[in-house]
Order: C-alpha cells, then sequence, then structure tokens
C-alpha cells in the first residue's frame, strides 16, 4: 500500500460498467449513487457486481447513501464469491456528475476519506453525464476512479486510479452474473420508490385541496411513465437483444462441436476400414 491510499488499478466487468453508465444517464438534473462489490489482488480492486441505492438526498451537485443501506450492501455482497471462493465485500461506490466535470469536489474528496478509514482499498467512480465538448458539441461522457490523501493538515487531496475492463470478472459464477444485471431491476425499483415517497411528501394536508392532491397524483403518474419509456423499455430491449444473442452464440458453439465431433467419427470409421482391409 502507498501512501496515496493503496489501490493503483481498478479493474470493471463490462456488465458492471454497463450499469454504472445507464445509472448515471438515468437523471439529468441530480446526482445518483450506488456500491461496488468486488474483492482485492494486491493493490488492484476487482469490481464483480454492483447494487443499486435509493439516495438519502437528491440535489444536483450532492448524493449521500443511508448506513443502513451501506450495511445491507455488505451483507449482499457476502452472499457471493469471488473465483477463489472469498465472498465479496463493498469495495466502492460510484455517483454520476450530471453537466459538470468529472473530477471529484471537495465534499466527495471528504466522504471517499470516510470510507477509506472503514477500508484503506475502497475506491470511488465518478460519471461524468450530459455534458458537451466545447469544441464540436458532441456528447462527452468521461469517468474517474479516485483515493483521498490526507494531508498532515487535514487537507484532501485526489489520488487517480487507473480503470481497465475484464471480460471475465462478473462470469465468476451464475450468482454473480445475474447479481449485476438484478441491479437493473432495483434500478427503476429504486427511482420509483423515490418518485412515490416525494409525493407523499408533498401530499401531506392536502385533504382539503383535491385540485392540489390531483395535480400531485397527476404529476406522479407522469414522473412514473417517464421511468418506464426511458429506462424499463430500453432495457428490456437490450436484454432481449442480449438473450438472443447469447442463445445464437450457444447454437453456433454446439454446431461447432457437433460438427468436430461428426468429422472425428468419420476419420476413426475410415481408420477402422482401412485397418479391416490390410488385415
Amino acid at each position: 500500500m502507498n501512501s496515496f491510499g493503496g489501490i493503483s488499478e481498478v479493474l470493471l466487468s463490462p456488465q458492471v460498467l454497463e450499469v454504472c453508465w445507464t445509472h448515471a444517464l438515468s437523471n439529468e438534473k441530480q446526482e445518483v449513487i450506488g456500491l461496488l462489490l468486488g474483492s482485492t489482488e494486491r493493490t488492484r480492486v476487482k469490481f464483480r457486481s454492483v447494487k443499486i441505492l435509493k439516495r438519502l438526498t437528491k440535489e444536483k451537485d450532492r448524493v449521500e447513501i443511508d448506513p443502513a443501506q451501506l450495511m445491507a450492501g455488505a451483507e449482499f455482497a457476502a452472499k457471493l464469491q469471488d473465483s477463489f471462493g472469498k465472498p465479496l465485500r463493498v469495495l466502492g461506490w460510484y455517483h454520476s456528475h450530471p453537466h459538470i466535470t468529472v473530477q471529484p469536489s471537495q465534499v466527495d474528496l471528504r466522504t471517499q476519506a470516510s470510507y477509506q478509514l472503514m477500508d484503506p482499498a475502497f475506491v470511488g467512480l465518478i460519471f461524468s453525464v450530459f455534458s458537451q465538448d466545447l469544441k464540436d458539441f458532441t456528447d462527452a461522457r468521461r469517468m474517474t476512479a479516485f483515493q483521498t490523501v490526507t494531508t498532515e493538515d487535514s487537507d484532501y487531496l485526489c489520488s487517480s486510479v487507473r480503470i481497465s475492463v475484464d471480460a471475465d470478472l462478473s462470469l465468476v459464477s451464475r450468482e454473480v452474473f445475474t447479481s449485476v444485471y438484478m441491479a437493473l431491476g432495483e434500478l427503476w425499483t429504486a427511482l420509483a420508490e423515490e418518485e412515490r415517497e416525494e409525493f407523499e411528501k408533498h401530499n401531506v394536508n392536502l385533504d382539503k385541496d383535491p385540485i392540489a392532491a390531483l395535480n400531485n397524483r397527476s404529476q406522479l403518474n407522469i414522473r412514473l411513465a417517464q421511468i418506464h419509456r426511458r429506462i424499463v423499455q430500453p432495457v428490456i430491449c437490450s436484454m432481449k437483444y442480449k438473450i438472443l444473442a447469447a442463445k445464437e452464440t450457444v447454437t453456433s458453439d454446439t454446431s461447432n462441436s457437433v460438427n468436430v465431433v461428426n468429422k472425428e467419427n468419420s476419420e476413426t470409421d475410415e481408420h477402422r476400414e482401412s485397418n479391416s482391409q490390410e488385415f
């Protein structure tokens, strides 16, 4: 472990990366947050799964984790195992930066420092979304991984961590692989629960104002419909294509295996026939 928190590289599976980007792009006005589950290997952290969280605060430039959800995430991670049969751990958190730079703020660095007190291997990831490249005005999406260095003067400095993708990380077991895509289901469930909580908060003491109550109910239905149209439907379509692609791959592999076996059997029969003729 070095003086910058100790982690030199973060490895993520394509599936974990897909869920993180999908979550980050689910809200253009407020930050979202989740947990990363994995294991360590020397100075590297391998993230194999992800846990979607319901936000404790919903602001455009700040987001917090409910301690109870952090504990629930740790319990969920402990049920999954890495390639050595060891339980996974909560070793990271991620959040989005809509319309702002990918660099961590002082609040982010302070939050990260608190997590490193629990585990020095803890890493933070930031996904910058809904930003434009000022040169050609194209969509610019960026991500970064970091740890916090706390100086003797109690200042917080950012230590960037290299990011790599490992295609095999989430394929360690059926349980780990399915846990990643279960997070997508948790995504729209968490978003719907947040909208209902907002509705209940603004619907208090409206018994004598049926018009306002009706308007609030209409707004809730609109927001739930938007979640379904913008998140649920695209994710379901994407999963259908993935299933079809997987079936085609399995069919192709099976066909190739059958052809190889038939070829080997044919060669064996020819060899036997040749030996019989020689005899």
